[in-house]
């Protein structure tokens, strides 16, 4: 059978009588063709209307355009089969979709007709049913046996690769390496446990492995006694009753801590025994409490030849008695294992404390959370106290320092005393940052560094000073040709300065520039900070856009890994990126990775542009931040808590738990 022709309106009526001719007929119209003297396209008509459409009359209304009959009845007529027609009347019919699906049979063309089985034949179809069903059930057999054997195999391949998965071989060095990383709290668990269960096996390899026992936290519990000052207010102003209950709650509180107390040097001493003279880090947070105790039995298990890293804090309070009083009981200072000494507070005189300085390697001493108004404070160093700290400490490889306020009063009412004429030699040191509300000028050219290579310098104000009198160029000017790595904010610098600055750093490698903006009222929230005009322009971008000279040679400044500043210019940046990503065999160093924050609205696709001009950015990191027009996203964390220098492992250790 041949399908109908596209494009036309069908009716199809495949039916079994297949001699007879095909018959167009038009709308409202009708053929007639006598076979045997009977009008047979009107009596099929009348047939398939009486049967399907309800009547010969609406039958003759459809918007037929023409019926192709393929078969006829044996007899007389138009024996009618399947039908299919639509309320449109448009149907895609090919008479050999009949056929698909079924299975050879002698009867297959009989199948969707009106014919009429002998009784021979019925019994030859059930014949050919029953074979089928029998074969249907030896394929549903068949069917459950595959399923069965699929299951079998599944469960083959699940279980197997157990035996070969890389745990099982996993060496007891990086085991330990997993429990430094995936160390979790302890839960409760059965106390029945076989010797050879895993989480008995897991232990064993745990205690047995003193580096795992290197870091210990200690939080002394908080000693809430009644301060000198709320004393006397109790005393003093009748309040006999409140006294009486406020000291009875100092007592409970006292029993309470001493328990505490006694529970955290039990669980330190553990961890000591544990680390078997491995390298410790110690925090301590003794908020001035009498745990001297504590100290002492913590020193009293450390072995001389661990190393031994210290974090010590203390609690703010008023009376300088008591400050000085937590410092005499910080016996933990004295041992001779220290290597690293984190102190977020410092105090009078801090250079002739009992600390073992000589053997430090590594110092941060004073606290970037600034007051907000600059007040002099307990978080910082004088010049001549940091002077004297870096005098007794020859070994230092890494050094952070906070400075006081200049000309304000050290701890205890002190004034500060004169920078020394001779130079401090430090060996060793190649990571040095200094924090200060304006960096003291005078202090780099009173030190030997012969090794620095990491400088991170910031002051939390935006005053600009001369060049003669700016403590960074003091800095950039005696070891700028030593330093690759350089951190400081350029608002503190005019754009000359900035330039010059620049100028005087020609083996860099990786620089982040920074803006602090002005100081603000923190009770006010709404007023504006205090605008300064703008060190970082097109031209100090200009200045790090290599140029070559005859021979391809470079002759700009050496920047490779990072460039991040907080304010400047889309298209003097996108002129950067691609003068500093060469498709070609120049000798110059490729930017690695961009940061950049800077006030308005985006005006381009960043890496369009450069797509467009043909850089490649493959394996460049582009952060781009824009903000609205006169925002300050950094304004907040000025005055909360400054600038952290870009240096990893500082971070790390002043990351607050």
């Amino acid at each position: 059978m041949r399908p109908l022709d596209s494009g036309h309106d069908w009716v199809v009526s495949p039916v079994h009588l297949s001699d007879l001719p095909n018959f167009a007929v038009g709308n409202h119209a009708s053929v007639h063709r006598q076979i045997g003297g009977e009008d047979v396209l009107d009596d099929a008509l009348d047939v398939f209307a009486a049967e399907h459409l309800g009547g010969p009359k609406v039958a003759r209304a459809l918007p037929l355009r023409s019926v192709r009959v393929y078969q006829v009845a044996e007899r007389i007529g138009i024996g009618l089969g399947q039908h299919e027609v639509s309320t449109s009347g448009k149907h895609d019919f090919s008479a050999q979709d009949l056929w698909e699906g079924i299975m050879d049979s002698p009867f297959t063309p009989l199948l969707n007709t009106n014919y009429a089985p002998s009784k021979r034949e019925i019994y030859q179809i059930n014949e050919l049913v029953e074979v089928q069903k029998a074969s249907l059930e030896e394929t549903k057999r068949k069917v459950q046996a595959l399923n069965q054997q699929q299951k079998a195999q599944e469960q083959f391949i699940a279980e197997h690769p157990a035996l070969t998965t890389p745990a099982r071989r996993i060496d007891t060095d990086i085991l330990s390496v997993a429990f430094f990383t995936y160390l979790e709290d302890h839960k409760w668990r059965s106390s029945y446990r076989g010797n050879r269960h895993p989480i008995v096996l897991l232990t064993h390899l745990a205690l047995g492995l003193p580096s795992l026992w290197n870091t210990i936290r200690v939080e002394t519990p908080y000693y809430n006694s009644p301060t000198p000052a709320t004393q006397r207010f109790l005393d003093g102003n009748n309040f006999f009753d409140r006294a009486m209950e406020c000291r009875n709650i100092w007592a409970k509180h006292k029993s309470d801590w001493q328990d505490r107390l006694a529970i955290a040097i039990d669980q330190a001493v553990v961890c000591l025994n544990r680390s078997a003279g491995c390298s410790l880090s110690l925090t301590f947070n003794c908020f001035d409490n009498p745990g001297a105790d504590f100290q002492e039995g913590v020193s009293r298990r450390l072995t001389p030849l661990a190393r031994v890293h210290v974090s010590l804090d203390f609690s703010n309070k008023s009376e300088p008695a008591q400050s000085e009083l937590a410092w005499k009981r910080a016996t933990i200072l004295a041992t001779s294992s220290i290597r690293t000494l984190k102190l977020a507070r410092t105090c009078l005189n801090l250079a002739h404390k009992p600390i073992t300085w000589a053997i430090l390697t590594l110092i941060y001493i004073g606290s970037t959370w600034i007051d907000p108004y600059h007040q002099p404070n307990s978080h910082g160093l004088s010049t001549s106290d940091a002077f004297e700290v870096l005098r007794r400490c020859p070994n230092l490889t890494r050094c952070f320092l906070v400075f006081l306020p200049d000309g304000a009063p050290t701890p205890g009412n002190t004034p500060p005393t004169l920078v020394p004429d001779e130079k401090v030699s430090l060996p060793r040191l190649e990571f040095l940052g200094v924090h200060a509300t304006i960096l003291p000028n005078g202090f780099a050219s009173s030190l030997s560094l012969p090794r620095l290579r990491t400088l991170s310098a910031f002051s939390t104000t935006g005053e600009r000073q001369d060049r003669d009198a700016n403590g960074l160029v003091e800095w950039i000017t005696r070891f700028g040709e030593q330093l690759t790595d350089v951190t400081f904010n350029y608002s503190s610098v005019d754009h000359s300065t900035l330039l010059y600055c620049l100028y005087h750093l020609p083996n860099m490698r990786s620089l982040r520039l920074a803006d602090i903006y002005g100081t603000y009222d923190p009770a006010d929230r709404n007023a504006p900070p205090r605008d300064l005009p703008k060190a970082f322009d097109t031209t100090t971008l200009a200045r790090l856009t290599p140029e070559f000279d005859s021979e391809a040679r470079e002759v700009a400044v050496k920047l490779r890994c990072r460039l991040g500043f907080f304010e400047g210019m889309e298209k003097a940046l996108m002129d950067l990126v691609a003068a500093r990503r060469p498709d070609n065999e120049l000798a110059i160093s490729r930017l690695q990775e961009v940061e950049v924050k800077y006030d308005g609205s985006r005006t381009m696709n960043h890496l369009k542009v450069l797509d467009g001009r043909g850089v490649d950015v493959s394996g460049l990191r582009l952060k781009l931040r824009a903000s609205g027009q006169g925002m300050t996203p950094f304004l907040r964390l000025t005055s909360a808590g400054g600038y952290i220098p870009y240096d990893e492992e500082y971070v790390d250790v002043f990351r607050h738990e």
